[in-house]
């Protein structure tokens, strides 16, 4: 990495250093960035989509393209991540001089702008650019024990037949899968109907084992997660009032 040391020169090499010092910083970031993630077309920071009503909406981000970052303008724009196409443009930036270099009688284009916005002249397909989200996100280069919440209905639904009152679920990056719910119900429940969906590549089938609680009984109850993910009453679960069923569970993907 480079490092700014005390000039030792007289001012006007020293602005030239200063510029190749500016440039060799960015090529550092860029560089480590690339080694970090790898060469993947991705969004480095921000570009959450979400879609609705046939439109899709893309927050501000940043997109690291062929060892380059460049700015993205997000919005909202009819149509799918597979019909919309991003267009990458360095060019220059705005608000900055061009320098004229001694003998030279065209400026120098020094001071650039990557960005990158939906066009319909760009080359790549937004459904191509991969998805970081953030770079806080890649717990998988700190640690096993780093941890992502999923507990979020849409990652992890659960039937509407319950009312989850505590609901925590992890995937570690060690791909164990492991949490504690609380679900609260009013109407029996029978014996294969789903309770929630978790996470599975099929191939994982494992029993867990939990009880349901109303007024003072605890009463144990089996539940197996299935290879699409549904994790399945094994006992009945009858009702009169308020019940809770309470179950944990803590699993690896295969």
């Amino acid at each position: 990495m480079r490092n700014l040391a005390a000039f030792a020169l007289d001012g006007f090499k020293a602005s030239i250093a200063l510029l190749r010092f500016v440039r060799d910083m960015f090529t550092d970031t860029n560089e480590n960035i690339t080694a970090l993630i790898g060469t993947s077309m991705v969004f480095v920071k921000g570009g959450v989509i979400t879609q609705a009503g046939g439109n899709t909406t893309i927050t501000n981000g940043i997109i690291l393209k062929d060892g380059k970052l460049y700015t993205f303008t997000g919005g909202t724009y009819l149509g799918t991540p597979a019909t919309l196409k991003i267009k990458f443009t360095i060019q220059t930036a705005d608000g900055y001089p061009l320098p004229y270099y001694v003998g030279a009688s065209t400026p120098t284009d020094i001071y650039l702008d990557n960005t990158a916005k939906v066009d319909a002249a760009g080359t790549e397909f937004l459904n191509t650019v991969g998805i970081m989200y953030d770079l806080l996100t890649l717990k998988s280069k700190i640690g096993k024990d780093a941890w992502t919440d999923i507990s979020a209905g849409g990652t992890t639904p659960v039937d509407g037949n319950y009312t989850p009152s505590v609901k925590t679920i992890r995937k570690y990056e060690d791909a164990t899968v492991h949490g504690v719910c609380f679900f609260q119900y009013t109407t029996a429940r029978a014996v294969n109907t789903t309770v929630i969906t978790l996470p599975n590549n099929g191939y994982n089938v494992e029993v867990f084992q939990g009880y349901w609680t109303g007024g003072g009984d605890f009463n144990p109850v089996s539940l197996l997660l299935s290879t699409g993910g549904q994790l399945l009453l094994k006992t009945a679960l009858p009702a009169s009032g308020i019940r809770t069923l309470v179950f944990s569970f803590s699993y690896k993907l295969l």
